[in-house]
């Protein structure tokens, strides 16, 4: 098993008040895509210290590629809440199974699109098994 960190401590607001766009969706910006290599099962711990909007979600995304089109949702989106919240994604188990890349995206403001979140993702992998 190794640890990894996939997201420093963030925080992230929105208002979309009168005139400004809603943000729907946010995504973990590139350069920090975490890159699996060999590493097939995934453990997730997720550290919210403050959420100020009870319809926000977060959830983690997967792709083969290092192109934003590509991810598919590999667990979530949840609801987001203050504490900590561990979630596996295995590849034997999962729908869409952990690949080359993993990201967070963060989604589903409020109608009025107000919103305040600090969180931070550590990532335990572990690696492929070769049969002897």
């Amino acid at each position: 098993m190794i640890g990894t960190l996939l997201q420093d401590w963030v925080t992230i607001r929105g208002d979309s008040g009168a005139g400004s766009p809603r943000v729907t969706s946010i995504a973990q910006s590139a350069e920090s895509w975490l890159d699996l290599g060999d590493f097939e099962d995934l453990v997730f711990y997720l550290d919210v210290r403050e959420v100020t909007n009870a319809s926000l979600k977060l959830g983690y995304e997967t792709s083969p590629i290092k192109q934003d089109g590509s991810f598919l949702p590999m667990v979530g989106p949840f609801l987001i809440a203050a504490g900590q919240r561990v979630d596996r994604a295995f590849s034997s188990m999962c729908a869409v199974p952990p690949a080359r890349y993993v990201r967070w995206r963060l989604s589903g403001p409020s109608a009025s699109g107000v919103f305040d979140v600090t969180f931070r993702v550590w990532v335990a992998t572990y690696a492929w098994r070769k049969a002897l």
